[in-house]
């Protein structure tokens, strides 16, 4: 048998030997440059005109080319159309449409505009089951208020630099929402926030799906109605709810129908009062959006989601009991 030579051996050894003392560099991430900030241009809509303020003076200080601001979803939808933003900066509640179903809008191309600019969503704070919401209405980046120029500008990075594939479904429309693709994996979906094969979208079939995002399109439209007539809206949604809790019950779906009973328990609840929220029932129809995505097996994250809003309500509920008692005190 031949030996392999003495001293290519050594020369060997002696460069791995190099190779694995050798401290990995990990590669730098590239930063917003003056070009990039200076051929955007960012639509902000706030209905606080203060927040607007500062968001658009934290814009102008990263040198965004072009800024445009507003304090509805309404007058956004025109402004889109003529501004032609690259990025969208919208407040979770801005107007008659909230910044989800601004959002939603947008992904469907309902006004025609385009419907994958990025969107970014202030809120004051954010829970797990709003988190939920906000990815699958097609958000791209969260913005916690207050807002920071820096982290301003990392949300701004992320959507200019580093944009995630944009999906276009039967079931979902915006940003993949899986944050870093392994290209290598090939199992099954193992997150919430992963884009999951088809199947494993909804276990109701697409006709299903599609009635129940209707109803619930139809219903969130009479939730924010004039709110001087406040008792009109809850005899109307009440009314509404039990005209399709039949069509609810067909679907099939345990916590759809629980979360279906726990808006008709608020507006129940609520009365005949002035004490009607539209963020409460917006919040169910929210949740209702999200079970969509979420598998019948996945029961931790139903019943999460089921008993945020039974509190939600019940806090509710208990507000206007002590409100009216005051009230007949006087």
């Amino acid at each position: 048998m031949r030996q392999f030579p003495t001293h290519l051996l050594t020369q060997f050894n002696v460069v791995w030997r190099h190779k694995l003392n050798q401290t990995p560099q990990t590669p730098k991430k590239r930063s917003l440059s003056i070009a990039d900030t200076n051929n955007l241009k960012v639509l902000v809509v706030d209905p606080n005109a203060y927040m607007r303020g500062i968001v658009a003076d934290a814009l102008r200080r990263l040198s965004i080319g072009e800024i445009s601001t507003t304090s509805s979803t309404d007058e956004a939808q025109d402004i889109c159309l003529s501004f032609r933003p690259n990025i969208v900066i919208t407040d979770w509640e801005a107007g008659r449409l909230s910044g989800l179903e601004f959002t939603r809008s947008i992904r469907r191309s309902e006004k025609n505009i385009p419907r994958d600019i990025p969107v970014i969503l202030l809120a004051s704070t954010v829970a797990r089951d709003q988190i939920m919401a906000a990815r699958q209405a097609g958000i791209n980046e969260f913005l916690l208020k207050p807002v920071s120029v820096r982290a301003l500008k990392s949300r701004i990075e992320e959507v200019v630099i580093r944009p995630r594939k944009f999906i276009d479904s039967r079931h979902y429309i915006g940003p993949c929402r899986r944050r870093k693709m392994d290209t290598e994996f090939s199992g099954p979906w193992r997150r919430l926030t992963d884009e999951p094969p088809l199947e494993s979208l909804a276990d109701d079939s697409p006709a299903h799906v599609d009635k129940l995002r209707a109803i619930v399109a139809q219903l969130s439209g009479f939730a924010v109605r004039d709110a001087s007539d406040t008792t009109g809206i809850v005899r109307g949604l009440y009314k509404l709810l039990s005209k399709h809790s039949q069509d609810i019950e067909q679907i099939g779906d345990k916590t759809v129908t629980e979360i279906w009973a726990s808006a008709q328990r608020y507006l129940e609840g609520v009365g005949m009062t002035p004490y009607y929220d539209a963020k409460v029932i917006l919040r169910h129809f929210e949740g209702i959006a999200a079970v969509m995505d979420v598998p019948r097996s996945d029961i931790l994250r139903r019943q999460a989601l089921i008993r945020d809003l039974s509190r939600l309500v019940t806090k509710k509920i208990h507000s206007i009991e002590s409100d009216v008692r005051g009230a007949v005190g006087k």
